[in-house]
């Protein structure tokens, strides 16, 4: 298969949730919680340890304490002597103490013989907590294969006239994945709304995947169809596709140093599938394609394969020189306008440390057509170059707004995604 002479440049993976910076309330509650758990756990045990006289495994213990004293280290040796070193040290302190506290006051052998089993459990309490709040915000079993998925939630606005906008939270979701290896690269892109949230239950969603490998590299997309250019457009084509059925644009394309191959063409779907039937759509897409004419063009040095690789690069490197990609046989140049940088960027209660807010802009090459997007992105740490909000304006009368949100994909949309 011909490709682009493309190396990935190494990056800091997106997303590491063991790595996450969480806000100041957040660390406080959990402090909190600790402590009265630790507490509750010491009272629970340490309570009432006199209640019942030594037990025949507790005599012997006893003894091999006494034994202990007079330098006889391997008498009762069927029990660890770490313990019985701390019983040992419970009990000479007990004695100590019992010779100066108030008769009310004194430590009943029983209990300075199991205090320091009581002690040992309640330290279990800490550890158990670690490792569930390790467990509750470690990485994805496709973080652990490679594969960094990140969840977004997406809000609308739309304008019905031109003097004022209607905002929309929740109307749908988009996934990113990345895979990155040496010589190698995978990115995705899912995004699309949910008619079951979205108003109109407007049903538009997309995919796009590229792949490469060592100088080969690969394009798919698919779409739903659809050019509205107003409230009314969309509303007319929601009511014809009442029926049922949906119409997906897909492109397939490849390239290689010399020039890049694309062909598109649309599918009648039997359903009005959603971005949840992803599967199911795609195994429409890559079905035998019928013969027809291919977009070729040829390619400059240095052009990436695709929006998503030129996008994590001009993330990891950017520069006042215009970044050249090619999409469906035609090339784009992807440039950073402007670039704020905030010290640390909050979203309700998560901080994400360090961050710029950017402009960018896409000219098509071959018409000078431009296209307009906002990205806040991380510089740090664990969410160093990855995709906090986007704000896009794909028509005069809406604008999407993308928010990173892992927590929220209650759906499981992100393991419908190809890895």
């Amino acid at each position: 298969m011909p490709a682009i002479p493309y190396t990935p440049t190494q990056t800091t993976p997106w997303l590491d949730l063991s790595g996450r910076t969480m806000s100041s309330p957040w660390v406080r509650a959990k402090i909190a919680f600790l402590i009265i758990a630790t507490l509750l756990a010491f009272t629970f045990r340490v309570a009432a340890l006199d209640t019942y006289g030594l037990s025949e495994d507790e005599v012997n213990k006893v003894q091999a304490i006494d034994q202990y004293r007079l330098g006889h280290f391997s008498a009762n040796a069927e029990h660890p002597m770490l313990m019985k070193l701390a019983m040992w040290g419970s009990l000479d302190i007990a004695r100590a103490w019992n010779r100066v506290a108030p008769r009310e006051w004194s430590l009943p052998l029983e209990t300075a013989l199991r205090l320091p089993n009581a002690i040992a459990g309640v330290a279990t309490t800490p550890v158990m907590f670690g490792i569930a709040d390790r467990a509750a915000t470690a990485p994805s079993s496709s973080a652990h294969s490679g594969v960094e998925r990140h969840h977004y939630t997406i809000a609308a606005r739309v304008r019905p006239l031109v003097v004022f906008w209607i905002n929309r939270e929740g109307v749908g979701d988009a996934v990113v994945t990345r895979r990155r290896a040496p010589g190698e690269a995978r990115y995705s892109l899912l995004i699309g709304s949910d008619p079951d949230r979205a108003p109109l239950h407007i049903n538009r969603w997309g995919y796009i995947e590229e792949e490469i490998h060592g100088a080969d590299a690969r394009l798919l997309g698919l779409m739903t169809e659809s050019e509205e250019e107003s409230i009314e457009q969309a509303e007319a084509n929601i009511r014809r596709q009442s029926s049922g059925r949906r119409t997906f644009k897909v492109i397939q394309a490849n390239a290689d140093g010399q020039e890049a191959r694309a062909r598109v063409m649309s599918i009648a779907a039997p359903e009005d599938y959603t971005f949840r039937h992803l599967q199911i759509v795609l195994g429409l897409a890559q079905r035998d394609w019928p013969d027809g004419q291919s977009r070729v063009i040829r390619l400059p040095s240095g052009a990436r394969p695709g929006f998503l690789a030129a996008l994590a690069d001009v993330m990891h490197a950017p520069s006042a020189n215009p970044i050249t990609y090619v999409y469906y046989g035609r090339l784009y140049e992807l440039r950073r306008t402007r670039a704020d940088g905030i010290p640390n960027f909050r979203i309700a209660h998560t901080s994400y440390g360090p961050a710029v807010a950017a402009d960018f802009l896409i000219t098509s090459t071959s018409d000078g057509e431009r296209t307009r997007f906002s990205m806040t992105y991380g510089t740090e740490g664990a969410f160093a170059e990855v995709p906090l909000r986007v704000m896009y304006q794909p028509r005069w009368w809406m604008q999407v707004e993308l928010t990173i949100d892992d927590a929220a994909d209650a759906s499981g949309l992100t393991d419908r995604v190809p890895q």
